[in-house]
């Protein structure tokens, strides 16, 4: 096991180079620079050309890159162009705010997921699982724009049980540290809970169709034959075995809902990584952007090693190599 992950690890770094050199020729071909905005409208050519050689723009894109790369190993993914501040800075602001709502996101989703997927799996073509599939049709094909709009209106605006955005109260003094903590469960409670509704049918439907399969598997048969109860067959076989896939997938659930909260944070003005990487394209500052895809990269590689340990670990049985 100790060697297969290190094996793993040693195949992140040409995995990285490429990811990470795929990033900056794209942000390189797109048009548009932030330079412009931050001389302004007046500034004159060579002013613009001062701005360029200052934050080392002026070489060729391969010389940029070599030297972009260098400072990443170093931890330093270089300055803003648009707030003038360290990269680093800036997203660790922002990357506590998406870990809360990725958090959240991942306990509404199992907390949903996981018994709507047995109830289903239980009474399969009765009312409970034809009810539970109407909700994953349902969840599935409402944008996840729709939704949340559709729920800042009734859950902010009519019965104003959550607020409309934000992702802390300004009015809490900092010293107020039990406050703000209120204020941040307050504030992550509504995206989460939109970000869980539209992406969990996908964990449903898998965990109802691998109950689904092993209720009628061999082993099962054999078991009932023998007189087991119903429920340690149900609890101990089939519960146990349906889990694994469920288990290995985790961690692209967790991926999922930290990629996918990007439309959430911006609809909910909520300050994450999301509102970020999309304001900072608007912008075109490049340093941001770059940073935030290379960590949405590695996240989602890290994953999917992940994943294979935990399926090894939840299954004796199988091996990775």
């Amino acid at each position: 096991m100790i060697k297969t992950i290190i094996r793993r690890m040693l195949i992140l770094i040409p995995q990285m180079i490429v990811l990470s050199l795929a990033l900056f020729l794209m942000a390189d071909a797109m048009p548009g620079d932030a330079i412009w905005g931050l001389a302004g409208p007046e500034a004159s050519p060579e002013e613009v050309a001062a701005l360029i050689e200052a934050h080392g723009l002026d070489g060729p894109w391969y010389q940029q890159y070599i030297s972009w790369v260098s400072n990443i190993i170093r931890g330093d993914f270089g300055r803003s162009l648009f707030h003038g501040r360290p990269v680093v800075d800036i997203i660790n602001i922002r990357i506590r705010n998406t870990m809360w709502l990725s958090l959240f996101s991942t306990i509404f989703t199992l907390v949903i997921a996981i018994p709507f997927g047995i109830i289903a799996a239980r009474y399969v073509g009765k009312w409970q699982d034809r009810s539970i599939l109407m909700y994953c049709f349902i969840s599935s094909a409402v944008p996840a724009i729709a939704l949340a709009i559709l729920s800042i209106w009734i859950f902010a605006l009519i019965l104003n049980w959550f607020p409309m955005g934000g992702t802390v109260d300004v009015l809490i003094s900092p010293a107020e540290t039990f406050r703000i903590l209120l204020s941040r469960l307050h504030h992550v409670m509504l995206p989460s809970l939109v970000l869980a509704v539209v992406g969990n049918f996908g964990t449903i439907y898998t965990l109802r169709a691998q109950i689904v399969d092993n209720s009628a598997s061999a082993y099962v048969v054999t078991a009932k034959s023998k007189g087991v109860p119903t429920r340690t067959i149900y609890y101990k076989h089939i519960m146990r075995n349906s889990l694994i896939p469920f288990a290995q997938g985790l961690p692209f659930l967790i991926i999922g809902l930290v990629t996918g909260s990007i439309m959430i944070e911006r609809i909910f003005s909520f300050h994450g990584m999301g509102d970020l990487f999309l304001s900072s394209i608007q912008v075109r500052d490049w340093p941001v952007v770059n940073a935030i895809a290379m960590f949405y990269g590695f996240l989602t590689i890290i994953g999917i090693l992940s994943g294979d340990i935990i399926l090894t670990l939840v299954d004796p049985r199988i091996k990775i190599k």
